[in-house]
């Protein structure tokens, strides 16, 4: 399914129509009618999906939180995965197209470049076990399975979109329209009719917009070539597990703890753990053999710990360089939604209060062990006072019973005495 919407795109690219650079300095037509980003796609809920996913890979002291982070961020990417199959059913329109594509590409292609990083970096996933590390995996292929059909989508849209019809000024029929925008060009009025309208959208939502989008091919540019790079080597690494798990081998999740002191820096996730466990045993059937062939081994897992570092860096540095790319070409696209509605600024609102409540259990945390390392080291010194203070009545009775006894053997010994006097008188 892949490499035929892979194939589809390709095609799609070539047979796109030759549009010149339009009024607007836009590709395409100087005028479409266009169904503007949903408020689930406007800047601020993009910014905060990006946040949230950057700090599920950095964040490393409060593991709850990056869970929730995590969480919410694969619940909104998931849910744009699913809406590209709404979208991608109405990708051949001629005569309406839906923004939301390049909202769902943007959070989708981001979702996808930031798998790698995810599983090697976070040190939330790499102490969980296989089923957590299998549903990332899981929601990594749907988030592909989203941006392949928003980029099958955006290319439809250079191919079949055309502009709407341009009437001169007095007709009767401009009064029935949705939206009008007057041509820059010439001397007559586009108008948009809610006669189509998509899924999941209300028929009067249609606009006459100035068309300012970028062509498929620059929309797509970083994407398409990581992901064409990053296929080889999820095969070579599927066929690697494929192999371990026929002969076999212990699972290499299980052997985080066990990690040799001097390899903790170069844990990367799954690929850290084979390299580890591939240096292990090179080590242990080297142990016989000559210093060269040690060291030999050394140097190819070097280099195989530089290679995993690169792959992995180059993956975040697609991110960066895609999601800049991709703010910067949907800012003049306009949207349902102001960043002072409460629909943009809600969600910012909760996560703000999450990180409040996460300060104060912090700092509530820190009080409450002071106050019990107060508890312990009052119970200590009542300890040692009551252990001295018993020591003390013990030493003062125990003389004071040596004394009784001696003034005891004292009177005896007189009462003897006076015994032994009387007789002899």
């Amino acid at each position: 399914m892949l490499t035929y919407s892979l194939i589809a795109a390709s095609t799609l690219s070539t047979a796109a129509a030759a549009y010149p650079v339009n009024a607007y300095n836009g590709y395409g037509p100087d005028v479409l009618c266009v169904y503007p980003l949903s408020g689930a796609y406007a800047p601020l809920q993009r910014i905060l999906y990006y946040a949230l996913l950057a700090y599920g890979v950095l964040g490393r002291r409060q593991p709850w939180l990056v869970t929730g982070a995590l969480a919410s961020s694969m619940s909104y990417g998931g849910a744009a995965a699913i809406h590209s199959v709404v979208l991608v059913t109405r990708a051949r329109s001629q005569y309406a197209l839906d923004l939301d594509i390049y909202g769902v590409f943007a959070i989708t292609s981001a979702g996808v470049m930031l798998t790698a990083p995810l599983l090697a970096f976070s040190t939330t996933l790499r102490t969980v076990g296989n089923e957590v590390r299998t549903i990332i995996m899981l929601w990594a292929s749907l988030m592909l399975l989203g941006a392949i059909l928003a980029v099958c989508a955006i290319y439809a849209k250079d191919h079949f979109m055309e502009a709407p019809t341009c009437l001169p000024p007095g007709v009767t029929v401009l009064s029935a329209a949705a939206s009008l925008l007057e041509s820059p060009t010439d001397n007559c009025t586009y108008a948009c009719f809610p006669q189509e309208h998509p899924l999941l959208r209300r028929p009067t939502d249609i606009m006459a917009w100035p068309n300012k989008t970028d062509p498929a091919q620059s929309v797509t540019g970083v994407f398409l070539p990581t992901l064409s790079s990053a296929i080889p080597l999820a095969l070579i690494y599927l066929v690697t597990y494929l192999i371990r798990k026929r002969r076999g081998d212990p699972c290499p999740a299980t052997n985080h703890a066990t990690s040799p002191p001097g390899l903790a820096r170069l844990e990367l996730g799954w690929i850290g753990d084979w390299l580890r466990r591939r240096r292990h045993d090179r080590a242990s059937s080297a142990a016989g053999s000559p210093a060269r062939a040690q060291g030999r081994a050394d140097r190819r897992f070097k280099f195989r710990a530089a290679f995993q570092y690169y792959c992995v860096l180059v993956s975040f540095g697609a991110f960066v360089a895609n999601t800049i790319l991709n703010e910067v070409r949907l800012q003049p696209l306009p949207a349902d939604e102001m960043p002072y509605e409460v629909g943009q600024w809600a969600p910012w609102v909760s996560v703000l209060l999450v990180v409040v409540a996460q300060i104060i259990n912090h700092f509530s945390g820190k009080r409450r062990r002071r106050e019990s390392m107060r508890d312990e080291e009052g119970d200590i010194c009542a300890r040692q006072l009551t252990g001295s203070t018993l020591h003390r009545q013990s030493t003062v009775g125990s003389g004071e019973a040596s004394k009784d006894m001696a003034f005891e053997l004292r009177r005896s010994d007189t009462g003897e005495s006076d015994f032994k006097r009387r007789n002899s008188f």
